[in-house]
């Protein structure tokens, strides 16, 4: 997807891969969504750390 070329697109993704399925009384769960929040901040940090260290040649 063209999303997945964008720093966090693939947690976009990932998160709306998770989604699918999942009862209408889930999305309804506040826990669902701090639980989906908190996958998405964590990957999208681990991303622009990668890009980061990229950018500026480090090492893992």
């Amino acid at each position: 997807e063209l999303l997945a070329g964008v720093p966090g697109g693939q947690a976009l993704i990932d998160l709306r891969s998770g989604l699918e399925g999942t009862s209408p009384k889930d999305l309804l769960d506040i826990n669902t969504w701090k639980g989906a929040f908190l996958i998405a901040d964590a990957t999208v940090k681990a991303q622009i750390n990668d890009l980061r260290r990229t950018v500026l040649g480090e090492e893992e």
